[in-house]
């Protein structure tokens, strides 16, 4: 189906309903036509973007909100997705322009310089061949091809100190690899602001960002938009994001718009049913994750960690030579009790998932002994690790990435089950669909391919392939990081369950302390490859004791507008795992930092029964 347009001026010039909105959508009706038919993404919407606003859309995955970005930049694939019906308008002052209708060089002249996107995954909307000041570079010559290089260089300058990046020479010759998730969202927001758009959509700017860098993002957003008046549509299915900083919020459902006004007011009294289901969904105090049943503990361990090292050479070449070592992981100890779940928690870059590897065998060890079952495997031959392998397992963080695209969901499940002979041939298929079962699958999906599954159904599939080899121990690697707070509710309460119904230990490895406090028995807080706290979840919970820990809490957005947290501000930036100063590694940015902090590298102690933290402030107690 195909839907030409007028190309006259006369077509996409227009007048705003009212002066002091930015932007204005009425009756959108955007449609993706497939091979099994017409999808109504865009139902009739309708609503306003004010000047100098944060006008943030909720919703679950799939209700259009990403979609409502796209239309606005027309940037759809026309051949399969097309604004069919209604008015885009943005306001250009002297005039506005229906964007629906506009061409393609007018649209080019708006994008960038008029209104400006933050894609959800930065490293992967980054060019990983071109160098940072090379892609800030690009934006500005072509909407400034006068300008002259020196001229572009340091507005790009100019733009990465604004956005708190202090080394910025440095950064300018980076290649996006090189960076942190938390940069990488730096750089998208410079990338933004560099030709001083007036409005900015960002796209679930937070999603996968620790509870730290998270609340650096939305801090510097919202300074942004005071210092600079710009207009922010911001688009999260995370209340806690829209309650801190936005002033308008829309709640969309199946492509429609079920709820719009102010923050406060809606909060305060939600109206439409979705909402108010929202609203609770989201209320962790009002413990929406459930555990089933009560497995009563087992006192023998079923791992023991002990001084474990996981160090990474720096490659250089003749040109940059390396600097010496990565530190991921620095000398780790823990024990992990028969069918308990231990949460792994820190920022990013902080050795969680090389941690978790390194058990697994999936990387070899530096140094340090790994016992499963009372079994050193870090001195198993190969084919015991393979035979191994059936009772420990893995859940990785991203299910697309790890789900082979050219295979169809019977025959990734049956892969491993038949190469390890878990059951007869005769029985596999019956196997298999009792394991879908078992994860909220239903068996005619395993004829499907991934790419025809949601993110919360791939999570499943990994679950359930996961545990069809009858583990004792998984590694359950952010598996719910990106995704929306119902499919997120709906994953935790399955792991819960299968660990009822099967035993199983969990190392629980994530950055979301929420989802950490309901899933665990244990925390252990992780910084720069080092274990700083660790004891009883409701012990964590009720003192966190090194001021790193207080530091993460004190980060944690609350779904109330009304509740401003008192944040922890911490002096500088996560250091590299290959910069770790002397002392104590938090002391460059401890805000209680003394001289013996920097002088001498704390141990860890026991304050309470089972509660043990690694800081000076302790010494002696």
């Amino acid at each position: 189906m195909s839907f030409r347009k007028k190309n006259s001026r006369s077509a996409y010039l227009t007048v705003m309903k009212d002066p002091d909105n930015i932007v204005e959508f009425e009756n959108v009706h955007t449609y993706f036509f497939t091979d099994s038919g017409m999808v109504k993404a865009m139902n009739g919407i309708s609503f306003d973007i004010p000047k100098g606003k944060i006008v943030g859309i909720v919703g679950e995955s799939g209700c259009g909100k990403t979609v409502t970005a796209l239309s606005l930049f027309q940037l759809l694939d026309r051949s399969e997705g097309q604004t069919i019906k209604g008015q885009i308008r943005i306001n250009m002052e002297s005039h506005a322009v229906n964007v629906i209708n506009a061409p393609a060089h007018v649209m080019q002249k708006l994008r960038g310089k008029q209104m400006s996107m933050i894609f959800q995954e930065p490293a992967t909307s980054l060019n990983p061949v071109f160098r940072i000041g090379c892609q800030m570079d690009e934006v500005i010559k072509l909407h400034h091809p006068k300008m002259y290089k020196k001229e572009r260089k340091n507005r790009t300058l100019e733009m990465l100190e604004l956005v708190g990046i202090t080394n910025k020479e440095e950064v300018y010759k980076m290649y996006p690899h090189e960076l942190s998730g938390g940069m990488c969202q730096r750089i998208m927001l410079a990338i933004a602001l560099v030709c001083h758009p007036r409005i900015i959509v960002a796209d679930e700017p937070t999603t996968a960002l620790d509870v730290t860098t998270q609340a650096q993002i939305l801090d510097l957003l919202l300074e942004l938009k005071n210092k600079l008046n710009i207009t922010i549509l911001l688009i999260t299915h995370d209340l806690g994001v829209i309650a801190q900083i936005a002033d308008e919020m829309i709640v969309m459902k199946d492509g429609s718009v079920v709820e719009k006004g102010s923050v406060k007011e809606i909060f305060k009294s939600p109206q439409h049913p979705y909402t108010v289901q929202l609203m609770r969904s989201h209320a962790f105090a009002e413990k929406h994750f459930v555990k089933i049943g009560s497995f009563p503990e087992k006192k023998d361990s079923i791992l023991e960690v002990s001084h474990l090292k996981k160090y990474f050479p720096q490659r250089g070449n003749f040109i940059s030579p390396g600097k010496g070592i990565v530190k991921a992981v620095d000398d780790v100890s823990f024990t992990l009790k028969r069918g308990t779940t231990l949460g792994l928690v820190g920022e990013s870059g902080c050795g969680k998932s090389t941690t978790g590897r390194t058990i697994l065998r999936l990387l070899e060890k530096t140094d340090g002994n790994i016992f499963f079952n009372g079994q050193d495997i870090s001195k198993v031959s190969a084919e015991q690790l393979r035979l191994l392998r059936t009772k420990m397992q893995i859940i990785f963080q991203d299910p697309y990435a790890c789900l082979s695209p050219r295979l169809t969901i019977d025959e990734i499940m049956k892969e491993a089950v038949r190469e390890h002979n878990i059951v007869p041939k005769i029985e596999l298929d019956t196997y298999i669909s009792a394991m879908m079962r078992a994860c909220g699958l239903q068996e005619s999906y395993k004829q499907r391919y991934p790419h025809e599954f949601s993110g919360g159904q791939r999570q499943r599939i990994c679950i359930a392939r996961a545990l069809a080899l009858r583990p004792e121990f998984i590694v359950c690697d952010e598996p719910v990081s990106a995704l929306d707070i119902s499919m997120r509710t709906q994953i935790i309460n399955l792991l819960q369950d299968l660990q009822e119904k099967y035993h199983l230990t969990y190392l629980f490895i994530s950055h979301d302390l929420s989802v950490v406090e309901h899933i665990s028995d244990t925390v252990a807080i992780m910084y720069l490859g080092s274990i700083i706290e660790i004891g009883a979840t409701e012990d964590i919970f009720r003192n966190p004791l090194h001021p790193y820990t207080k530091a993460l809490f004190s980060a944690i957005l609350i779904p109330d507008p009304d509740v401003k947290g008192k944040r922890i501000i911490l002096k500088e930036n996560i250091l590299s795992s290959s910069l770790s100063p002397s002392g104590c590694k938090f002391q460059t940015r401890c805000i209680k930092c003394t001289e013996i902090c920097k002088m001498k590298t704390p141990v860890m102690q026991e304050i309470e029964k089972g509660h043990m933290v690694c800081c000076h402030l302790y010494d002696g107690k």
